[in-house]
């Protein structure tokens, strides 16, 4: 569907890939679950890569798909009657090659795997995913990612993803909540 027909649900949540629908465990569509009130009202944490899923308007513009994917999730959810998620937009350039922040790059991070990797990780990237850890920990444990670092300092803090704006969690050197995050191709093709 092209990304400049102005309609929300041109961006799926679907971008590169769909669930196997298999009757029990998923009974059908994640999108028509949550369009119909029938999911779990459970806490969610979602996010993106910088360059995740990129597509092109017909002039060229970069569209950040996967981005859009996901508020479009967010939207869906919330007017559901789902929790407000937590929304993260992981923007850390991959040491080593020109690659960038590319699908699955904050996997490394969210798991602590940085030292089993190739990539000449330095200081604030352990540091990054010692924070990205917590997070994913507190989360996991009470549905909330805030909390505090190791030596007892807070984090830096973590707000759901509520409004128009949406704010994200921008995990990079320097982490912290921002709402400037899209491109304005990016606004237009979402409706903001």
């Amino acid at each position: 569907v092209p990304p400049d027909s102005g309609r929300e649900d041109d961006w799926s949540m679907i971008v590169n890939w769909a669930p196997c629908v298999d009757g029990l465990f998923l009974p059908d569509q994640e999108e028509r679950i949550v369009e119909g009130c029938k999911a779990n009202n459970v806490d969610m944490l979602v996010g993106n890569t910088t360059n995740e899923f990129i597509a092109s308007t017909e002039d060229g513009k970069p569209v950040h798909v996967g981005q859009l994917g996901n508020l479009t999730l967010i939207r869906k959810w919330t007017a559901s009657g789902g929790a407000a998620p937590y929304y993260y937009h992981f923007d850390v350039a991959m040491p080593g090659d020109d690659a960038g922040a590319f699908h699955s790059s904050d996997l490394w991070f969210s798991f602590g795997s940085l030292a089993k990797c190739w990539r000449p990780f330095v200081g604030w990237h352990y540091d990054l995913a010692r924070r990205m850890g917590l997070y994913w920990t507190n989360f996991a444990a009470n549905g909330d990612p805030n909390g505090t670092d190791r030596d007892g300092t807070p984090l830096p803090v973590w707000d759901p993803c509520i409004g128009e704006e949406c704010p994200a969690m921008h995990l990079c050197q320097e982490p912290g909540m921002r709402t400037d995050w899209l491109t304005e191709t990016d606004r237009k093709a979402f409706g903001l």
